[in-house]
């Protein structure tokens, strides 16, 4: 495994642990507006499930940007790509409730979170990638 794959294997590990833990504290703190599981998933499982979701559409991001040759040349505009498909993820994730376990109660929170999301997601993408 060259440098560069052991890189992005750790950027995702990294991304689907804090997309889980925000997930997880969005519905610890906030039990009316996110909710883990349902009869068929546990909170867990549903936790899991929607993280690994998630992680899997963020990561798609920048080989669909390449594939259609779309040049973002600044973070801002980057950071306002993943916000969007963060927040449209979330959306689409809680819309499959009944498979994934997740649900939210109203888009406003899709938006609050999917900001939360991308901020937590800079972040480590500043740590991992080392962009400056």
């Amino acid at each position: 495994m060259k440098k560069t794959d052991k890189t992005q294997v750790m950027f995702l590990l990294k991304m689907l642990l804090a997309n889980g833990l925000v997930i997880y504290l969005a519905a610890y703190f906030y039990p009316g507006a996110v909710v883990l599981g349902n009869a068929s998933l546990s909170s867990m499982a549903a936790l899991l499930v929607t993280a690994i979701l998630l992680t899997l559409i963020i990561s798609q991001v920048e080989p669909l940007l390449k594939l259609t040759k779309v040049k973002l040349k600044s973070d801002f505009s980057m950071g306002i790509v993943y916000g969007l498909v963060n927040i449209i993820g979330l959306w689409i994730i809680a819309r499959a409730a009944n498979y994934t376990g997740f649900g939210i109660s109203t888009v406003s929170v899709a938006v609050i979170l999917g900001i939360v999301l991308n901020l937590i997601q800079y972040l480590i993408w500043k740590m991992v990638m080392g962009k400056k």
